[in-house]
């Protein structure tokens, strides 16, 4: 066989591979997963407050729930002063309704001085928060499906002694780490 025939053979042969490459490299890119990130968060973050001061309080709940689920967000076991309540995505506004533990007492039992009984003493009224809300919707791709935005909140109804949006935090995002504070 002649230096020239192996030569065009060698040329064939990476012309071939670098198309057969190059043809193939679209199409690898093209089947990555889309970037699906987003910025679009369906829970309003709540803190709460002592009355009338700027010291955070911990707060326990019997039950947190929305108005049309069987849900419960929060319950007894959970003792703390920031909350994440999740909005109603089908509607324009979410009723949350919750039970407040106003004290709680601890006695050990008098068989067994190692085991400690709690007693929850519950608010003599049932709590609600009304928020109401702007949806808008958007496509991200056909792959990542859609994203749901909640902007202009508003507080129509609230049984607590007051509350205010954190520094103008009317809309839900990832971002936010609070967006009212309730003041109790």
């Amino acid at each position: 066989m002649s230096t020239e025939m192996t030569i065009i053979k060698h040329i064939f042969y990476f012309l071939s591979t670098g198309l057969l490459l190059f043809g193939l490299l679209p199409g690898i890119f093209s089947c990555e997963t889309e970037n699906c990130i987003t910025l679009a968060e369906n829970d309003l973050m709540i803190s709460f407050y002592e009355q009338d001061s700027t010291t955070l309080k911990d707060m326990i709940f019997e039950y947190v729930t929305a108005e049309g689920t069987d849900s419960v967000f929060y319950d007894y076991r959970t003792k703390q002063t920031d909350f994440r309540f999740p909005v109603n995505p089908a509607d324009d506004q979410t009723l949350f309704v919750m039970q407040v533990v106003d004290t709680v007492t601890y006695d050990t039992l008098s068989h067994d001085p190692l085991v400690i009984e709690a007693t929850f003493h519950l608010r003599d009224r049932i709590d609600s928060l009304l928020i109401e809300y702007q949806r808008s919707q958007r496509i991200i791709t056909e792959e990542c499906g859609v994203e749901i935005n909640y902007t202009h909140l508003v507080v129509k109804k609230c049984t607590f002694p007051g509350y205010e949006f954190e520094d103008d935090m009317t809309f839900l995002s990832r971002l936010n780490e609070v967006n009212i504070k309730i003041y109790d």
